[in-house]
Parts: C-alpha cells; sequence; structure tokens
C-alpha cells in the first residue's frame, strides 16, 4: 500500500510524490494493491480498517465492490467516512495503519457451523502529526 496527498492515478504512480508522514490538514489518499485479483465479491465481504497508536477505531464495508478482476483500489483517508477519527486525534504523532480485508471460502472439512476466515489481501500504514 501506497500514500500521497493527492489522488493516485491507476498505473501513474510515479505522477505524486508518495509519502510516509502527513500532518494536519494534509489530504490522505491510498491505494492498497492485492496480491491477486479479489474475485467476485458480494455487499459486505470486502472491508478495510483504520487502527491508529494500534487500536482499531473503525472498520469501513465497501458499499461500491471493485470489479472482479481488479488488484488494486484507491482509499481516501480525508474523506467524510474518516473526518471524526483524524479530527479527534490529540496533539502528537500518531501511527496511522490500513488493513484491507475480504471474506475467504467456507472450509467445508470443517462442516455446518463453518467461518469463512478473513483474509488480508493488503495493508499500509503511515505517521500522522498533529500540532
Amino acid at each position: 500500500m501506497i500514500f500521497a496527498s493527492s489522488p493516485i492515478p491507476l498505473r501513474h504512480e510515479q505522477a505524486v510524490t508518495l509519502q510516509t508522514e502527513f500532518s494536519v490538514p494534509d489530504p490522505v489518499y491510498a491505494r492498497a494493491y492485492f496480491p491477486v485479483a479479489l474475485g467476485a465479491l458480494v455487499a459486505g465481504e470486502l472491508w478495510h480498517e483504520l487502527w491508529i497508536n494500534g487500536e482499531l477505531v473503525k472498520r469501513y464495508f465497501y458499499e461500491t465492490l471493485p470489479e472482479a478482476d481488479w488488484t488494486q483500489v484507491q482509499i481516501w483517508l480525508s474523506s467524510e467516512v474518516y473526518q471524526a477519527e483524524f479530527a479527534a486525534l490529540t496533539a502528537g504523532q500518531h501511527q496511522v495503519e490500513i488493513r484491507l480485508y475480504k471474506l475467504g471460502p467456507v472450509d467445508q472439512a470443517a462442516g455446518d457451523g463453518a467461518v469463512r476466515p478473513a483474509i488480508a489481501v493488503s495493508r499500509g500504514e503511515f505517521s500522522y502529526l498533529v500540532p
């Protein structure tokens, strides 16, 4: 996963300056890369988590799912989805981590009541300074 203070164009990552450190009021954009295409998904099967200073602060389930052949997505961390979480940060340096997951297939050998495992497909982190 890579980060920048402007949208990261698909297949044109070199067009932006990549960053690992941001500060208020910098916008933050991420591009998450997957080891393989995600495959066909339905609502509730793809989400990302926002972790700040080692604590899970938000889980966001995708309302619009990527196409089955996609191997990457862009995440707008400066969107209204995360405004409250970033606004609540106290002064100082914060470690921010994004983890992206999809639901895996049911393990047929597990029998009735088998739980579909969450499969980590991408992660990245950056520092965020609040003056």
